[in-house]
């Protein structure tokens, strides 16, 4: 599986009222000599580092 952000998508894929950076999420599976792949599109906010904090704590300030 790979996300890459900021992606440069084609026009077209989106809804009007989504806001955001585009993004492509891309799964490859792979057996013997079969390979399937599927890619989906989206749009992230930019990471708000004051939203989360990391550790392994119960709760999220």
């Amino acid at each position: 599986m790979t996300i890459q952000f900021k992606a440069d998508v084609p026009g077209g894929r989106f809804q009007p009222h989504w806001i955001g950076d585009p993004f492509i999420c891309t799964v490859m599976l792979r057996r013997s000599n079969v390979e399937s792949i599927y890619t989906a599109f989206g749009k992230c906010l930019p990471n708000d580092p004051s939203l989360f904090r990391r550790g392994g704590g119960k709760y999220f300030t």
